[in-house]
């Protein structure tokens, strides 16, 4: 099982009565009281240098190793730099004041190039100066901050408006986003908006502290252990122990106070200073530290008149605050230098020293009975930076993209303590993330590439090996060896070469979401589990480039040429066809409002001619002003919008839709989306109907086309929204009407009076169609067309770009009377190192107001190189209301193309070209030879001259059961399978209470009961995550880690797991209940998570359950057949 510790794990085996508390209650009840457990440091800590026990260094450097002995010389080199300075040096560069402006800090003149992510440039070696690349290269007086110009003196720079104004101009206005240039408007316009001030002296002193925590601290421990135990030279091992003493001491004097560490000792603080006086060497004793104040990530802190704590804007408030800077990976990181710090240098403290000592350890973790040593004094106790952040007895790596930021410290906290049961906690942990924060497409439950962890592999890899003392089976341990094996898991292989599905032809991820370009395939893990791991599957190795004897081992094959692909549990799906360089691809994403989601349901993505083509943005992070204003909305994408009167788009980003069918046939490959979900529409006004039908139609290897068909309802307005990239941009066919000003936005130019519910706060901020400008107004009665060119890359970081003149994109779009056609020009930047900063592109809005009758854009895309290949486009009239049936004339010949939603039986007929279905989806292909393909998707039969495909009906039934460690389902159809053989590569879609599930068949039986097994491709999750009870009450049960609910959790179910991995039914998911373990000032330290049950009686601490949308007995299957005849 999952779930079993070797050993019993307090944690999990406390008495759980406390966990019924209001959580509220006040703060009397101790952290320990509610199941916190402090880690226990041993007088000596075992040595581990990066992932090896000093014992195997010193073995190495013994053999004459190169590698280890170039590194024990390189770091004694480091060592003798820093143990160098004298210890007034670091006195006057640890500050006693907060670090802020972590994430808000910019350049005052050119704040959208130097900030967070693309920073200033900063060294130890001159820590108080940020230098601007930008300002040096133009020559200015000042290119560093803080300066006389932009002073600091440690509360933060506020411009004068003489200076703002000597130092902007309109211009610098205009391309900064229209941030005044006349005075300072009060904010610093850094990565994260809005700040009040620029921090520059805090963030030279958090530069500071991370590269002393960091690099100098454990490269001094390091050479200490080097030089006494390697070469015996007791001198400097001496020196660059007094020095890594004094920054890691120092440190804690900084964040701690020297108040506090003197009623923790039971000295005055006098004594504490005469002790220090001895401690440090030269004129150092004149510094004292009163300790830092409770501060949040974004610059709020207590007692601040300008930017308190619990303030509007401050999104963390007490219980988000501490002592300790940055966001909860930050925080990792800075646990695990102070940890692996004072690992390396404990032993070095003296018995006169022993006070020095404690306070050195306090910074990590408090210790047992620190709270009983304070009670006669005015302090309350201060935790370290390790109780905040790694939680190593409990099972932690649970909802976070970034949660696994913990779990490396947690094994170099494990070794360095010595304690097996933390080592053993990691691999235990990452198992429940492998089945709780992935899902069986690869991907993180969030949806997108960039926020998928399979930078886990790395801690894997750190574990493989470690000896575990269970005689237990269990999945992350190998008999054979008693010995982690997280790499072999099929969990973690099949996950990776998922991911290797999700790429465009040029080896990128698909952009989805929060998805940022640079987004790369996860090789360095591929290439541990085929070293380590057993082998990747036989399924994947044809993308890749193996050979273990080079370095990096493995490679994409590019281009890419990969099958069409249905991401189940994601809820993408992408068709594709081609090779090699005419590879491309067409996706659909109809993902849930899961973490890191665009308002971009049914959103189009297409890659033709070596280019991603139809984009989606993707990302510049979670709290830039671009992401949240622009990148996230409806207009910057390809989809449509259904506005109330005032334009707000309602409901629309609940419209995710559920797949209908996914088809992938020779030459023809479709996909049919719709919202399906009652409760959902009914958040619009008058909406029944939301659905998109596309299909991609090869003419032959080289070219291919696009049929996107988008139906919908209700509301006021419908806006239907394109762009493509490329810096060329013409139209024809449109009547220009009358222009709005070049500078007037889509917004206003709409009359739209809404506020959007999350937009940046700032008096210049710009949301959604607010930066559509530069706009052209015209209208259509028939087909007309939009045309991209001069598609444009940009792969260096130098800003340079590469334009392919040669490539276009054109939209035929078979207009209707009534129409508004607004093209406008919108960002296009994509690159988080703002190589692309500036960008632009040409967006389509197709407007139409609401009528009684269904309303459906019709759109053709059509890639090309040099010269169109589409000659003409027809309507055709298909008889029935909702279908849709076009002939494409083409340069190979014609199509006939009919979308039936009805499935109502159909003819349509030009000339000698004729087609007839009941299908919801039928394609006719005709060269000079005459018919060359014909397919159809659901119905019973497609006809063209004499020539038909028939199909059997569509396979309805009931799940009665799912096993999700053979993959498989089990259904009871309505009526017996003829042809279960027929089933592979098919897709089947289960409708669960509120949306639906899809999966594609890989193989089928009927079985002598009258059921039908359904075997499924890839590695799916049908439970889509396992938590371990560890408390039980009346009505609700606790559980670990904390659980991964993506999307609408009122359509899971709980079950429980059997010793024999089989799933038994408890009862609908109801809800998840928190209870915070909050320190003594009320910051909170973890979460506890508990489910709501109706009967908890049947289960127990250290048992497993399990979470599923599928419920057998319940839930409906259909699979929608497809079939295709091609002329040999």
């Amino acid at each position: 099982m999952l779930s079993r510790p070797s050993t019993p794990c307090p944690d999990l085996e406390q008495d759980n009565n406390h966990l019924s508390r209001d959580p509220m209650e006040d703060l009397d009840t101790s952290p320990e009281a509610k199941g916190h457990r402090v880690v226990v440091f041993p007088e000596e800590p075992n040595i581990w240098i990066d992932n090896l026990p000093f014992d195997e260094v010193k073995r190495q450097f013994l053999a004459g190793e190169d590698g280890i002995r170039k590194r024990v010389e390189d770091t004694i080199e480091v060592a003798e730099k820093w143990s160098g300075k004298p210890d007034a040096w670091y006195l006057r560069h640890i500050w006693h004041r907060e670090p802020r402006g972590i994430f808000t800090c910019a350049c005052p003149i050119h704040p959208f190039h130097v900030r967070y992510y693309s920073y200033f440039d900063w060294s130890l070696d001159d820590p108080t100066r940020l230098y601007c690349r930008l300002c040096q290269e133009e020559g200015r007086e000042y290119p560093y901050y803080p300066n006389p110009r932009y002073p600091d003196d440690g509360d933060g720079c506020f411009p004068t408006d003489e200076v703002w104004r000597e130092d902007h101009d309109e211009a610098w206005s205009r391309a900064h986003d229209g941030i005044p240039w006349d005075h300072w408007d009060g904010e610093a316009h850094g990565y994260v908006e809005p700040t009040n001030a620029f921090y520059f002296k805090a963030l030279c002193w958090m530069n500071t502290f991370r590269a002393l925590a960091g690099n100098v601290l454990h490269r001094l421990g390091e050479a200490c252990h080097y030089a006494a135990k390697l070469h015996e030279d007791h001198e400097r091992a001496s020196r660059y122990a007094h020095t890594a003493k004094v920054i890691l001491v120092t440190l804690s004097r900084a964040f701690l106070g020297d108040p506090y560490l003197s009623a923790l000792l039971h000295i005055s603080e006098t004594g504490l200073q005469e002790e220090l006086t001895t401690f440090y060497r030269g004129d150092a004793s004149s510094t004292s530290y009163p300790g830092f104040r409770l501060y949040a990530a974004f610059d709020h802190i207590e007692g601040d008149p300008k930017r308190p704590l619990n303030a509007p804007g401050d999104r963390y408030g007490t219980k988000g605050a501490c002592i300790y800077p940055g966001l909860w990976n930050w925080k990792a990181s800075e646990t695990q230098d102070l940890m692996v710090g004072y690992g390396l240098i404990a032993e070095t403290f003296t018995e006169t020293e022993a006070n020095l000592k404690a306070i050195a350890l306090r910074i990590v973790t408090s210790v047992e009975g620190d709270a009983e040593r304070l009670q006669n004094s005015d302090q309350i106790l201060k935790r370290g930076i390790l109780e905040y952040t790694l939680h190593p007895y409990t099972l932690v790596t649970g909802a976070d993209n970034l949660s696994t930021s913990t779990q490396m410290p947690g094994l170099q906290l494990g070794r360095i303590a010595g304690d097996h049961q933390i080592v053993e906690n990691v691999a235990r942990d990452i198992v429940f993330f492998l089945y709780n924060f992935f899902t069986g497409d690869g991907l993180g439950k969030e949806g997108s590439p960039s926020y998928t962890s399979w930078g886990i592999a790395s801690v894997m890899s750190a574990c493989q090996g470690e000896r575990v003392d269970s005689d237990r089976p269990c999945p992350y341990v190998n008999p054979q060896t008693s010995s982690i094996d997280l790499l072999s898991l099929p969990i973690f292989k099949h996950g990776l070469g998922q991911f290797l599905l999700t790429g465009f032809p040029n080896g990128r991820p698909v952009t989805w979401e929060d998805c940022v370009i640079r987004a790369a395939m996860p090789l360095e893990p591929l290439a541990l589990a085929e070293k380590l791991g057993g082998g990747i599957p036989v399924a994947y190795r044809p993308y890749l480039d193996i050979d273990l004897d080079r370095e990096p081992a493995i490679y994409s094959k590019l281009p890419m040429t990969l099958p069409s692909h249905l991401l189940g549990q994601n809820r993408k799906a992408i068709v594709r066809s081609g090779e090699a360089k005419n590879s491309r691809a067409l996706s659909i994403d109809y993902t849930e409002r899961v973490g890191h989601y665009h308002m971009a349901p049914l959103n189009l993505s297409l890659f033709a001619k070596g280019h991603e083509l139809a984009t989606d943005l993707g990302y510049l992070g979670s709290t830039h002003f671009m992401t949240v204003d622009w990148i996230k909305t409806f207009p910057a994408h390809n989809t449509a919008t259904i506005r109330a009167e005032d334009g707000d788009p309602m409901g629309t980003d609940n419209l995710r839709g559920d797949l209908r069918y996914f088809v992938d046939m020779p030459g023809f490959k479709s996909i049919d989306v719709a919202e399906e979900d009652a409760s959902e529409l009914a958040k619009i006004p008058g909406t029944d109907r939301y659905q998109r039908t596309v299909a991609l139609i090869d003419i032959d290897s080289q070219d291919t086309y696009v049929v996107d068909i988008f139906r919908l309802n209700g509301g006021h307005l419908h806006d239907w929204t394109f762009h493509s990239n490329g810096h060329r941009f013409q139209t024809e066919g449109i009547e220009r009407l009358e222009q709005p000003d070049k500078d007037e936005s889509l917004y206003d130019y709409s009359g739209f009076t809404f506020t959007p519910s999350r937009r940046t706060k700032g008096a210049n901020a710009k949301w959604g169609s607010e930066r559509v400008t530069e706009l052209s107004v015209g209208k259509a009665s028939g087909t007309w067309t939009a045309i991209w060119g001069d598609v444009t890359e940009f792969p260096d970081e130098d800003g340079k770009s590469e334009i392919d003149s040669d490539v276009f994109l054109k939209l035929h779009m078979l207009d209707e009377p009534g129409s508004e056609i607004i093209t406008g020009t919108g960002p296009a930047q994509r690159w988080l190192d703002n190589r692309d900063l500036g960008e632009q592109m040409r967006i389509v809005t197709v407007r139409r107001s609401e009528t009684e009758n269904l309303d459906t854009f019709v759109a053709i895309h059509e890639p090309y190189r040099d010269n169109p290949f589409i000659q003409e486009i027809v309507r055709l009239d298909a008889g029935a209301s909702e279908s849709v049936a076009l002939k494409i004339t083409h340069d190979r010949g014609v199509d006939l193309v009919i979308s039936n939603p009805e499935r109502e039986s159909i003819r349509v007929s030009d000339w000698n070209l004729n087609l007839q279905t009941d299908g919801e989806t039928a394609h006719a292909s005709y060269d000079d030879q005459g018919l060359r393909s014909l397919s159809v998707v659901g119905g019973t039969i497609a006809r063209s001259g004499d020539h038909s495909v028939v199909l059997p009906a569509s396979i309805k039934g009931q799940l009665t059961d799912y096993d999700d460690v053979k993959k498989s389902l089990l259904i009871r159809p309505d009526a017996v399978v003829s042809d279960p053989e027929s089933l592979g590569e098919q897709t089947v879609t289960v409708r669960h209470r509120e949306r639906g599930s899809a999966y594609t068949i890989s193989s089928a039986q009927n079985n002598p009961d009258g059921t039908c097994t359904l075997n499924l491709e890839g590695f799916p999750h049908l439970a889509i995550g396992y938590l371990l009870v560890t408390g039980v009450e009346a009505e609700r049960i606790w559980v670990e880690p904390p659980p991964v609910i993506q999307g609408k959790e009122t359509n899971l179910n709980i079950f429980r797991v059997e010793p024999s991995r089989n799933l038994s039914y408890l009862q609908q998911f109801s809800a998840v209940t928190t209870d915070d373990i909050l320190d003594e000032r009320g910051c909170r330290i973890r979460t506890k998570h508990a489910l709501t049950m109706d009967d908890t009686g049947s289960l127990a601490p250290g048992d497993e359950i399990a979470l599923s949308p599928l419920h057998p007995g319940v839930d409906r299957v259909q699979i929608i057949q497809s079939s295709s005849w091609t002329r040999e």
